[in-house]
């Protein structure tokens, strides 16, 4: 799945504009064993263990994984 059609079923996209602090998501980039992680994190969900996160590819812009909570 493309990252765009990802954020569409998120409902994203219309917020695509703003900050993350206005619900969009923020686009982290992690190194991790030497090599970069590129994801969205979206902001906590109230009583959730953790962030969202979609895991992504930034040169096909494909989601490779995604992150849930625990």
């Amino acid at each position: 799945m493309k990252l765009n059609e990802a954020r569409e079923i998120i409902g994203d996209l219309k917020y695509q504009y703003w900050t993350q602090d206005s619900k969009s998501g923020e686009i982290i980039i992690y190194e991790r064993n030497g090599e970069l992680e590129y994801f969205l994190e979206y902001d906590l969900i109230f009583a959730g263990s953790d962030n969202m996160r979609l895991i992504f590819d930034p040169k096909t812009l494909k989601i490779t994984d995604k992150f849930c909570g625990e």
